[in-house]
């Protein structure tokens, strides 16, 4: 074999090898692409659930809002003195019990208070002054 025939060999090799890497980047372009168009399809769905998401937590945050007016109407007509009825019963209750020398537990549990509810209540009946008969 000759010298042109070996260069011209070495040519077409070289030139069917660009072929064959232009192919392979044809293709790898295309997967990309593809990869591409499903990343894109993804996030169009991540931002149609998350739209979603924010609309239902607008919602709450509305609901929440005509729940705190309503709240608030109904603080106007407080039911304070059933409340206080109910405070000064509990309280006259802790009195009469610790009168009895129950412990400070036996009573928590008795009323369904916390010891330190208790030592509160016996407290400030200390630091009251005494009724004035």
């Amino acid at each position: 074999m000759t010298y042109e025939q070996m260069l011209t060999i070495c040519t077409l090799l070289l030139a069917v090898s660009a072929l064959l890497l232009s192919g392979v980047l044809v293709i790898a372009r295309r997967r990309n692409a593809a990869r591409d168009d499903q990343l894109k399809e993804l996030a169009r769905q991540i931002d149609r659930r998350l739209e979603a998401r924010m609309s239902q937590l607008q919602d709450l945050v509305d609901q929440a809002r005509v729940q705190v007016r309503e709240l608030k109407k109904l603080d106007s007509f407080s039911a304070t003195p059933v409340e206080s009825g109910v405070v000064q019963t509990q309280e006259q209750e802790v009195l009469r019990l610790y009168s009895m020398d129950m412990s400070l537990i036996e009573i928590a549990r008795r009323l369904g208070l916390s010891v330190g509810e208790v030592e509160l209540t016996l407290n400030l009946h200390k630091s009251q002054p005494a009724p004035q008969a």
